[in-house]
């Protein structure tokens, strides 16, 4: 029976009618039947492919008079017994293609092809759907429905908790920048202590300072040396006598009384009482150009460390390269006057 042979046969499961390959028939009314898409399916169909043991095994019925050795003709009649419950008629009918997706139908056992579908269009047609029909108010909720439907629930309490959620959420934002608000303040407050912290121990160190015994003005450096000085010898018994620590705190002390706003303020202040330009112009910091160099002098250390007694908060650099910046311009300071 299987030789070059197709059956119309009905998938009691899925409850429709195909033309398959008859050696796709197994013993105990069972058939193969392959998941391939539409075209490789209909390829093993008319091919008569080999039936493989992995493919999946489905109950069927079998028709009387459902074998045919030609596969359009079995294919035909699969879709005509369908539509007309009739395997033997060659009239012309339309033929609807098969949907891959089967509509489950419930079927009993018949003898024939024809006394199935006379049973399936004695069955009552399918219930309509009632459509439901919701009209929605910004603040009435109400359900328009069909009459025989259960009545709509009320949403009253899922709007309320809604507006309620929307509140919660605005306070969050609220109480948000509220809290960037406040942080920025702190900031703000924690820079003004600071600043004020930095000043109070600016006012501290001068009132130590202060609290020195003062210098009389008999004993002033500035009476007993002739400042600016114009020479390198005058400059030497100057270097002299500040190499003592004790004069050098007692000169510095002087020295930080001279005041400035910034640092180089303060160094000009104090190179303009100790050197001329003339004298001036013989130095420059490290000694580059063949001229004599600063940094190894005492006064270095004299103006630095007044510098730093004033503004405590500076650096030794800062001042290194303010005094630098008054040897460079003491050419050009001589050459105005």
């Amino acid at each position: 029976m299987d030789e070059e042979t197709w059956s119309v046969v009905k998938f009691v499961q899925e409850n429709s009618v195909e033309a398959v390959p008859s050696n796709w028939l197994q013993p105990g009314g069972k058939c193969y039947f392959p998941t391939y898409s539409n075209i490789r399916l209909q390829q093993a169909l008319q091919r008569r492919e080999e039936p493989r043991k992995e493919w999946p095994l489905y109950d069927i019925f079998l028709f009387r008079n459902n074998v045919y050795d030609n596969f359009n003709v079995a294919q035909k009649k699969a879709k005509k017994a369908t539509i007309t419950s009739d395997l033997e008629s060659d009239s012309t009918i339309a033929i609807v293609p098969p949907k891959r997706k089967r509509i489950i139908k419930h079927f009993s056992s018949f003898s024939s092809v024809e006394d199935e579908i006379e049973h399936v269009s004695s069955l009552p047609p399918h219930p309509q759907l009632k459509v439901v029909k919701k009209v929605v108010q910004a603040e009435v909720h109400s359900v328009d429905i069909d009459d025989t439907s259960p009545p709509a629930p009320d949403n009253s309490d899922k709007v309320t908790k809604l507006v309620e959620s929307d509140q919660n959420l605005e306070g969050v934002e609220s109480n948000r920048g509220m809290l960037v608000k406040i942080l920025h303040k702190q900031n703000i407050i924690m820079a003004l202590l600071n600043a004020m912290n930095e000043r109070f121990a600016n006012m501290e160190k001068k009132m130590v300072l202060s609290a020195e015994p003062s210098v009389e003005i008999s004993d002033t450096i500035f009476t007993k040396f002739d400042f600016p000085f114009n020479v390198i010898e005058a400059l030497e018994d100057f270097e002299t006598f500040i190499n003592n620590p004790a004069e050098l705190n007692k000169v510095v002390l002087e020295f930080s009384r001279l005041g400035g706003n910034v640092p180089y303020n303060f160094v000009a202040r104090s190179m303009e009482k100790l050197f001329t330009n003339q004298l001036a112009n013989n130095f420059s910091y490290y000694g580059r150009k063949q001229k004599r160099p600063f940094n190894k002098l005492n006064v270095n250390k004299l103006v630095i460390e007044s510098g730093l007694s004033i503004f405590p908060t500076s650096t030794r650099m800062v001042f290194e390269q303010s005094i630098a910046k008054w040897l460079r311009r003491a050419k050009e300071r001589k050459d105005k006057n």
